[in-house]
């Protein structure tokens, strides 16, 4: 009881200096509430205290300083953007115009066309242009709204959506969001996932987006999203959310979608792989960040084993792997580490945490066809 005492003392004083809505006030008064008049610390009060935890993550009026002065904005996109001046002229227009157009009738940039590392790159270079924080979610394979719009705590895949997600990990409200793979949703046209995709995305309502795991409105209309896809594959609603953009590849031609990129693999030696695994590296990216979620909300220390830590700690190695690889350092990774790794995501107590067992698996087939 003392242990549950001085935590919700700890929560009241992160509320206490947290910039919370009236929505997620209402939220925190009923959960802190709940967790008052539990007598021991057992598996609601755990439950109760990861969705505090989840809603006092999120930036509440936490937003990045923007940069506004065109003529260092053409600047920065000419120094970190390697298309034709075509592109960056109407790149630029595109940006500037959305500077100058608040609210819903201003539109989303789409990138159509090129390398995913391309048009990643492209997303980073806008990001650092209007001195935004940048963060990416892929919509490769999505198949239910829930993955988009969150689940209920009562579901057995609880969880939040991909925006708020992807809020907790800039920390700012108004960060660039690449929304990749757009065109490779498993169910694009149909009604109940459009319609999941636009309250998310759509600025005519996104500014009061209602999250299913937390059940409160959290304002995403100063997050610029960034469209990509290397087909014009996605609902024409969707469609008319941006202004679109063509990238090329190197030499002018079109997107074949079998170039190959320079990767660093586990043997320290530059090898060359093909698109469709650095397909594999953005996502394995995302499948850690949903693997440590899970990880996160284990609370009892008695839960919290050498194989567990151990996957926490080499699921981190290998984030620093894949950031050291897009910012064009040298990454380098201990050869044996993919393959401990891998074993270890098949450890009984890591199948005993909730949501674990097909996050781990799909982090294992990655992983083999990576490194191994």
């Amino acid at each position: 009881m003392a242990n549950l005492a001085k935590k919700i003392e700890d929560i009241t004083e992160r509320v206490s200096s947290t910039k919370l809505n009236a929505s997620a006030r209402d939220a925190m008064s009923r959960e802190l509430t709940t967790l008052e008049n539990l007598r021991n610390w057992g598996p609601e009060a755990d439950e109760v205290i990861t969705f505090i935890d989840c809603l006092l993550s999120l930036p509440w009026g936490t937003k990045s300083r923007l940069k506004k002065d065109p003529k260092r904005l053409r600047e920065l996109l000419e120094d970190d953007i390697s298309e034709n001046p075509e592109f960056i002229e109407s790149l630029f227009d595109i940006i500037v115009e959305g500077m100058n157009t608040r609210g819903s009738s201003s539109k989303a940039i789409g990138l159509l066309g090129g390398s995913t590392r391309r048009r990643f790159q492209t997303a980073k270079a806008i990001a650092r242009a209007t001195g935004r924080e940048f963060c990416e979610l892929s919509m490769l394979g999505v198949s239910e709204q829930g993955y988009i719009l969150g689940n209920p705590r009562t579901h057995d895949s609880a969880a939040l959506s991909i925006a708020l997600k992807a809020l907790t990990r800039c920390k700012t409200s108004n960060p660039v969001v690449l929304v990749d793979h757009i065109d490779q949703i498993s169910v694009p046209h149909e009604p109940d996932m459009v319609h999941a995709m636009l309250e998310v995305f759509d600025p005519r309502q996104n500014s009061h987006f209602r999250d299913r795991f937390l059940q409160i409105e959290y304002d995403l209309s100063n997050v610029c999203f960034i469209f990509s896809a290397s087909s014009p594959q996605f609902p024409s609603s969707i469609e008319n959310l941006m202004d679109i953009l063509g990238l090329e590849e190197a030499g002018g031609s079109e997107a074949k979608g079998a170039e190959a990129v320079q990767f660093p693999s586990a043997s320290r030696e530059t090898v060359v792989v093909p698109r469709d695994l650095f397909d594999l590296l953005r996502e394995l990216h995302t499948l850690i960040d949903e693997l440590n979620d899970h990880l996160r909300k284990i609370n009892d220390p008695k839960k919290i084993t050498t194989n567990i830590l151990f996957v926490r700690a080499a699921s981190e190695a290998l984030q620093d792997f894949i950031k050291q690889f897009e910012d064009h350092t040298v990454a380098e990774i201990p050869k044996s580490l993919p393959k401990t790794l891998m074993g270890r995501l098949s450890s009984v107590e890591l199948k005993r945490v909730e949501g674990v067992s097909n996050v781990a698996q799909k982090l294992a087939d990655i992983i083999a066809k990576l490194f191994l």
